[in-house]
Parts: C-alpha cells; structure tokens; sequence
C-alpha cells in the first residue's frame, strides 16, 4: 500500500510536468504540425500509468484465475472498439485519446476489484482520489494558460511546487514523510 501510494505520488507529478508543459515542450522538440497534439498528452499520460497500474494489486494472478484475467482483456478490448467507434467520427485523435484513458480508468478499477477480493491491499483511496482530481483540475487549467512562453513556465513550475502542500493537505504525503522532504530541501538551500 506505501509504494502504491508514493508510485501515485511520483505518478501525478509527473502527470502535471508532461500535460501543463506539454505545449512547451513540443515547442522546444518539435515543429509546428505537431504542437495542437499537446492537447492530448492529459489524457494520454493517466490512461499509461492506469494501464500498468494493475501490477500494485496481484490477487487474481496469486489466486491462479486466468479465466477472470481473459474475461478482462475481452472486456477491454470490446470497450476500447466501441468507444473508438462511437467517440472518433465526432472528436478525431482526441476521442481516440479520451477513448483510452475511459478503456484504461475501467480496466484497471475491474482489475483493482478483482484482485482486492483474493488478496486485499489496504489503500487509501480517499486521499488518492482527491488529489488526483484536484491534480487533474490545476492540470487542465494551466493548459489553458498562455501568458508567453517564460512566464508560462515560471508559473507552470511554481503551481507544481505547490502541489506537494496539496498531497500533504489530503493525506497523501503522511506528515513525517513531509517533514523529511521539508527538512532535506532546507539542508540542501
């Protein structure tokens, strides 16, 4: 459960440094016919992490259920086809990536279930799910920004600092790890 929690930790910072800065950084290591795909990274960067995230929870594959496992996989595969299907015609290469991450967020919440049943994992989902969606709020306002390049970095990279007080603030970061991060950073500077 502790490496669950710093992995989403780790996870949703980097989360926030690819998707807020993804303009910047197509940028500086792109052309220009690749900068409007920026707007995808916030939705392809979690659909990533949900999908190799079942790796945290090993129940079904300790108890030996393949079949569970295929159902899974059949499941995803038909979910990701219709949401292709349906989501494609109307939004182009974003539904495609808002088609991933739904096929992604769904697969990985059926694994985690699954799996909790045969070996449970005590997880604090509360305060992974409300930094996570208030990570997702900053994230997609600060794609929204556009004050220049170099204040939109200055302001991109004070924001994300900030977002350790948010993890501290839901319980994410446990008060004596926080103390530990602050009082390295002080050692340091």
């Amino acid at each position: 459960a502790k490496t669950f929690r710093v992995f989403i930790i780790l996870a949703l910072l980097l989360f926030y440094v690819l998707s807020a800065f993804a303009p910047e950084f197509l940028l500086i290591l792109t052309t220009s016919k690749y900068y409007e795909s920026s707007s995808t990274v916030i939705y392809l960067v979690p659909a990533l992490f949900l999908s190799q995230m079942y790796v945290f929870f090993p129940g079904a594959g300790i108890a030996k259920k393949t079949t569970v496992i295929m159902w899974v996989s059949i499941i995803n595969a038909i979910l990701s086809v219709l949401l292709n299907w349906i989501l494609i015609p109307s939004f182009g290469y974003q539904g495609a990536a808002v088609a991933t991450l739904i096929v992604c967020l769904v697969v990985f919440l059926i694994k985690m279930r699954i799996s909790q049943k045969y070996y449970f994992i005590p997880v604090d989902w509360f305060s992974i799910n409300v930094s996570s969606i208030i990570v997702g709020c900053i994230t997609s306002m600060m794609t929204l920004v556009d004050l220049g390049f170099y204040l939109n970095i200055v302001l991109k990279l004070f924001i994300g600092s900030c977002l350790f007080v948010i993890f501290y603030l839901t319980n994410l970061i446990k008060k004596e790890e926080y103390l530990k991060i602050v009082e390295t950073v002080r050692s340091r500077f």
